[in-house]
């Protein structure tokens, strides 16, 4: 066996390894998706319930705070439900996908968020793999930038040529040491290898960040 074959066979089993990996990450994903929609979010429901019940009689405006509170606490832990779920990723488009979490952003007023697709088309033909690993990508990505970045614009583009696919997703916030790389952006790396993908990330400080990740279909 020469090197090439070798190099071969250790780079399959380092893919078969990952992809296992980011499997069973998918099924404890699910399993918390399922206990927070059946366990969780039917308690605070059940509670919700209970306090309408009560304060029709009440009429107690602290009681409708609380209503108010708890009614906005199970939309939360529903859309948190079903973005965990990979069920839900494979029920609907990677456009779709993109659609809930602009609007999920968007409605907590946390930072303009723009989406370009060139073409239309771009993403309406990737395998299930890709498709889902492209957007916890750019879950992973976006979290970061609500978590750390402090930016007040977002722009996600994505453009296809062929068999060749480009993401770019810059933001205006205060920039990061790029050399210094946490957990979720580990986790970025290894999904692309499963789908042929590089990564080069932009940044300097308070000058905003591009994370640019080029994608072979």
């Amino acid at each position: 066996m020469n090197r090439q074959e070798k190099e071969k066979i250790l780079k399959e089993q380092e893919l078969k390894e990952m992809s296992a990996l980011i499997n069973g990450q998918n099924i404890e994903r699910n399993r918390i998706a399922k206990d927070l929609h059946d366990g969780v979010a039917g308690d605070l429901a059940g509670i919700k319930l209970l306090l309408a019940k009560e304060n029709t009689y009440l009429k107690n405006e602290n009681l409708q705070k609380i209503q108010k509170n708890l009614s906005e606490v199970f939309q939360e832990i529903r859309k948190i439900s079903h973005n965990l779920s990979i069920n839900n990723i494979k029920e609907k488009t990677l456009k779709n996908l993109l659609s809930d979490l602009k609007d999920s952003y968007q409605q907590r007023n946390e930072f303009s968020f723009d989406v370009y697709i060139y073409p239309e088309n771009a993403i309406d033909d990737l395998d299930e793999i890709k498709k889902l690993n492209i957007y916890r990508i750019l879950q992973e990505l976006l979290h970061n930038i609500s978590k750390h970045a402090k930016a007040t614009e977002v722009e996600l583009s994505i453009n296809r040529h062929h068999n060749d696919m480009n993401i770019i997703v810059a933001d205006n916030g205060v920039g990061f040491d790029i050399y210094k790389k946490g957990i979720g952006l580990k986790n970025i790396e290894e999904r692309l290898k499963i789908i042929s993908g590089e990564m080069n990330i932009q940044s300097e400080m308070n000058k905003g960040t591009s994370v640019i990740i080029d994608i072979k279909l």
